[in-house]
């Protein structure tokens, strides 16, 4: 297994920093832990350090705080239908969310996009909350 760290908000010669986290792991599974504050930052950083962001299997998000799911909706272009493992509270466009409740409870979270608000393309795209999700 590998893992690439791709921000941790600590400056490093030839990549760009920023408020953030990401991990691309890599092993039986490609996929990608958190995406940083800024699609355009985990584009750079994965170039420089020579992976590709592309044909993941699957994505995690540890928590719905901009810094570690404002680049998603990047990651979301790279891989169309993306399925992205979250705790419940948020819908980015372009992904499927598996909502993970606790170990071994996880739901789907689904339906048109027209469903779903848009928001500041900064801040991606969130689908509201409410009791059908």
């Amino acid at each position: 297994m590998r893992l690439v760290v791709l921000n941790d908000n600590v400056p490093a010669e030839g990549l760009l920093n920023d408020w953030g986290w990401s991990v691309l792991v890599e092993g039986k599974h490609r996929f990608l832990f958190d995406a940083d504050t800024r699609g355009e930052i985990l584009l750079h950083n994965a170039e420089a350090l020579g992976v590709s962001l592309k044909d993941l299997d699957f994505a995690v998000l540890s928590h719905w705080h901009y810094d570690h799911y404002g680049g998603f909706s990047t990651i979301a272009e790279l891989n169309p239908g993306l399925e992205l493992y979250a705790p419940p509270g948020g819908k980015i466009w372009g992904l499927n969310i598996a909502k993970v409740h606790e170990a071994g409870r996880i739901t789907m979270v689904s339906g048109p996009p027209e469903r779903w608000m848009a928001s500041n393309r900064q801040w991606g795209w969130k689908r509201p909350l409410d009791s059908s999700s």
